[in-house]
Parts: C-alpha cells; sequence; structure tokens
C-alpha cells in the first residue's frame, strides 16, 4: 500500500534529521537557515553525476523497507557506494518509489544533499512541496 502523508513529521522517518550539520562538508555558517530554494536543490540533485555523499543513506532506507536494489548498488560498502550510484540515478529512483511508496522517497530525496546542510534543511522545510516534485 502506497504512504500517502507528506508532512513535516513525515521527513525523518527513515534518515536523521536532527542534525545536519554533523555531515555537511560545505564551508559555510552552518547555523544560516537563509537559504530556501528547496526546488533548486531537488532539481540539482537530480542532474548531477559526480561523488554521492548521500548514496549509503539512501541504500539504508531502500534496504530497511524491503526494496530491491541492483546488486552493485546494494553490496558496495559506505561512502563508496557514492562513487556508484550517483545522485541523477538515485533521485530518478526516488521518483519511481514516490509513485507506490512516498515518505521512504522523500527521504531518499532529502539524502541527495547529505552534504549541505542549507540544502538539507531548505528541503526539510518543504515537504508537501518535495512530495508534489517527486510525484510530478
Amino acid at each position: 500500500m502506497a504512504s500517502t502523508g507528506s508532512g513535516a513529521a513525515d521527513f525523518g522517518q527513515y534518515i536523521d534529521i536532527a542534525n545536519p550539520e554533523y555531515h555537511c562538508r560545505e564551508r559555510h555558517d552552518h547555523s544560516d537557515n537563509s537559504y530556501d530554494d528547496w526546488r533548486r536543490s531537488l532539481e540539482w540533485s537530480a542532474g548531477d553525476t559526480g561523488h554521492n555523499e548521500g548514496a549509503a543513506v539512501a541504500v539504508d532506507i531502500a534496504l530497511e523497507v524491503g526494496l530491491q536494489l541492483d546488486p552493485s548498488i546494494a553490496h558496495v560498502a559506505g561512502d563508496a557506494v557514492g562513487e556508484v550510484w550517483k545522485r541523477r540515478e538515485m533521485m530518478s529512483f526516488a521518483k519511481d518509489l514516490a509513485k507506490v511508496n512516498l515518505i521512504p522517497a522523500m527521504d531518499i530525496a532529502l539524502a541527495s544533499q547529505w552534504h549541505n546542510c542549507h540544502a538539507f534543511k531548505s528541503i526539510l522545510r518543504h515537504p508537501v512541496e518535495t512530495a508534489g516534485w517527486l510525484l510530478s
């Protein structure tokens, strides 16, 4: 059965949202919450083919909810999976998943900005819009 919730409380069901600053690799003021371009952040992720810092988190989410992943992705350990499962492919996976199970798809999309707490927090503040974007 598809999950239909898309509220802020739904984010973080499969991902730790409490302290995005701890895994942020960007050099900026981590307490600044003025960045709010959630759409641009998702669109950037949907086209990016560089190292995917959130891939290991996304693999954990997919496996936790019982999804089948290509063995070349599911069997790569830790950060190395970021070289195999690029954001573009991960976001395509999240968009497909959203059609049948929205909440883990939202968390996977959120993981696409694992490395940047400003973008992470921006997406987190826009759960309804993020759900809509994934379903579009």
